[in-house]
């Protein structure tokens, strides 16, 4: 029975105050890295990147080492800082997709085409080598991709970040947890 413990951490402080403010921090970066790079003439052709992948981890690592240095004493369970990275990962993707869409519609429309063509690109390369009868499937892949719009990549940039904040936030946890498991009181 012992692998049907109960255990309940308590939560000490307000973690849903700090992922807000953690998880606008990181969008904003997310979109000023975003926005950096097509103002030096190199847009990117994807709406997620390593650069916007690594802010996010810097910004979760960092609001959960903030986080329990916040706390009076200093103690943080593993289900407390998940919940406080995978809110950050919310917010923040939720943050840099409004900005993608912000950014394809009005400050640089262009970047669609440049992303649409890259995807596409990238189907044609793993199609080359394909059967007679998944180039049927390849062509629908390329159509799809090709009626993508702002708010298509704004939402896959925002989904992608999403997700990824969820390894993020695991990462996060294990390495500034501070509350153990209890040992069983012996009669």
């Amino acid at each position: 029975m012992s692998l049907l413990r109960r255990y309940q951490s308590e939560i000490y402080g307000n973690y849903r105050l700090a992922y807000t403010q953690y998880g606008l921090v990181a969008g904003a970066l997310m979109a000023l890295y975003f926005l950096f790079f097509s103002i030096i003439g190199k847009p990117h052709a994807t709406p997620t990147t390593y650069g916007t992948d690594l802010l996010l981890l810097i910004v979760i690592l960092v609001g959960a080492y903030r986080y329990r240095k916040s706390l009076a004493e200093g103690r943080v369970s593993f289900k407390e800082l998940m919940l406080l990275g995978l809110g950050t990962g919310l917010v923040a993707a939720v943050v840099y997709g409004l900005y993608i869409y912000l950014h394809l519609s009005v400050i640089y429309p262009d970047q669609v085409t440049l992303m649409c063509d890259n995807e596409v690109a990238m189907i044609r390369e793993n199609c080359t080598e394909a059967m007679s009868g998944e180039v049927a499937t390849c062509q629908q892949k390329i159509d799809i991709v090709a009626s993508f719009g702002a708010g298509a990549w704004a939402f896959r940039g925002g989904f992608l970040s999403g997700v990824f904040s969820i390894l993020m936030a695991f990462i996060a946890a294990l390495l500034f947890k501070t509350e153990m498991k209890r040992k069983p009181k012996q009669s």
